[in-house]
């Protein structure tokens, strides 16, 4: 890969459940997942849905164990099935290639999360047990990850979640899901985070009239995420957490209404790159 500048891909960005139809393959089925890469090469993950079984494939290092494991770095915004749910399968751990360290608002919380779902009977093996994964709690202001500058802020959202302010090579990326506008608090420190972002990365699933039957639900309007981008003059708004129920046609429908937006906004897609 290029290492002129930071890369952000997407590995996952389906909300609630993953997906496999012949009309969601082109924005993709895979939960939650994200990459960022330094101009030197260093690696920060966001999020471990579906699309992190991917991302292991990927990398060159999974297929074996290491003698000097690289460490892999990923930030928890909260410990929902569709964030955490492709841990069980994640090759790096499988093969002990690398290790893995969990940065969270509370390390012994994501803990209790991970260790309740992946140990029997749900799951056949204990992956907390395995000696390759840390757990690290993170403070409320800066925390220094292998380059990146990381520094937490609250979202709205059923059972708490947390949004990041990420900073590597000049560059800004905010990341905001899953945040449901309307608390304006909570709202006023998205807008702080998101100022003058290269790449504000934000939870938007739903029309204004589809939000009207989903109050409460912790997700946003398109229209609330373009008001916080605009207000926080953001240079580029990513749209992500698509319905399961979205379709390639409804998101190409959705799409080609952003084109008016007053600033760039795209959607969401497993695969897509974006080079700041």
């Amino acid at each position: 890969m290029d290492r002129a500048g930071v890369v952000f891909r997407v590995w996952g960005c389906r909300g609630s459940a993953s997906t496999s139809h012949a009309d969601t393959h082109r924005y993709g089925g895979e939960t939650t997942c994200f990459e960022i890469i330094s101009g030197q090469g260093e690696r920060l993950m966001v999020d471990c849905g579906s699309g992190l079984r991917q991302f292991g494939l990927s990398l060159e290092y999974s297929g074996t164990p290491q003698l000097k494991r690289p460490q892999i770095n990923v930030l928890l915004t909260h410990h929902h099935l569709d964030h955490i749910m492709g841990l069980g399968l994640f090759a790096p751990l499988l093969n002990e290639s690398a290790e893995v360290v969990f940065w969270s608002e509370d390390a012994e919380a994501s803990r209790a999360s991970i260790d309740r779902l992946f140990s029997p009977p749900i799951w056949p093996v204990k992956l907390t047990q395995n000696k390759l994964i840390a757990f690290r709690s993170l403070a409320a202001h800066d925390n220094a990850i292998s380059g990146f500058m990381v520094r937490p802020f609250q979202l709205r959202h059923p059972g708490g979640a947390v949004g990041y302010e990420i900073r590597i090579d000049n560059r800004k990326i905010v990341i905001a899901t899953d945040h449901e506008t309307g608390d304006a608090v909570l709202d006023a420190g998205v807008h702080a985070a998101s100022t003058e972002a290269d790449l504000l990365v934000f939870d938007a699933p739903y029309s204004e009239e589809e939000y009207a039957n989903r109050l409460g639900w912790g997700h946003s309007p398109r229209s609330a995420a373009l008001a916080i981008a605009t207000k926080a003059k953001a240079r580029r708004l990513l749209l992500t957490h698509h319905d399961p129920g979205a379709t390639d046609s409804a998101l190409d429908h959705i799409a080609s209404q952003l084109g008016a937006a007053p600033l760039e906004t795209m959607l969401a897609r497993d695969g897509l790159l974006i080079r700041l």
